[in-house]
């Protein structure tokens, strides 16, 4: 499935062999996440991404129409692994939160109805 994401859209586009991972698509370079109403809730892991351990939800972040935010889209995220999957969920990584340094670097969950997902490129 990767291999096909890969060769129907990230090739076409110039990108190829950008699928690091194995999860549903994986990790991809240059995807971006941008909300798409205000008041969109972030739940935020409480441990870093190297921590063991996943606790989603502490903090939960609302971005706001005037924050300024960077999210970079991580994988799929799905509650129940070995159930069929509903890609309703988005785990990103927090690149800039305004107002919440500390949260940089964390990763968090957003409901991919409540985002939409661009592909950065860049222009140098």
């Amino acid at each position: 499935m990767m291999r096909l994401f890969e060769g129907m859209i990230l090739r076409p586009l110039g990108f190829a062999n950008q699928i690091l991972g194995t999860g549903c698509p994986g990790n991809v370079v240059n995807f971006w996440v941008a909300a798409k109403y205000p008041d969109v809730e972030l739940l935020v892991d409480e441990h870093a991404p190297d921590e063991p351990g996943r606790i989603w939800g502490n903090p939960v972040v609302r971005l706001g129409s005037e924050s300024s935010y960077k999210l970079k889209f991580v994988a799929f995220f799905d509650w129940y692994q070995l159930d069929p999957r509903d890609f309703r969920l988005l785990k990103v990584s927090i690149e800039q939160l305004d107002g919440k340094p500390e949260l940089v670097g964390r990763h968090a969950l957003i409901e991919l109805a409540q985002c939409s997902v661009w592909l950065n490129v860049d222009e140098t």
